[in-house]
């Protein structure tokens, strides 16, 4: 897949997702417990934006959270993993339709 494919793809996401956000919520998705410092790195997001996104999510009931240490750690609650799926589906849907379209639009040889 080439950048410009890949700019293509994530426009369609955008068009429907914040990215940021979704990418936290499905990193949890496995049942795991994700510091908010790890979720901030791996969303691309900064530690400061997760935070008020996780401060979010707890208030719907998407997520809870507890005292590590010094982190704060982060796991989906029952209805936040029923969210992350939802949200994966999604993804993978604009993702297969894309590859469809794309395949359709190859000139035959």
């Amino acid at each position: 897949m080439d950048e410009k494919e890949t700019d293509y793809r994530t426009d369609l996401k955008r068009l429907f997702f914040h990215l940021k956000p979704v990418a936290m919520i499905t990193c949890l998705k496995d049942g795991s417990e994700w510091s908010i410092s790890q979720l901030a790195k791996e969303s691309g997001a900064t530690y400061v934006y997760t935070h008020g996104i996780i401060k979010r999510l707890v208030q719907a009931g998407f997520v809870h959270t507890r005292l590590e240490g010094k982190r704060r750690m982060v796991k989906l609650t029952e209805e936040g993993s029923v969210i992350a799926q939802l949200l994966e589906e999604a993804l993978r849907k604009i993702d297969d339709i894309y590859d469809q379209q794309a395949t359709a639009s190859e000139p035959e040889e």
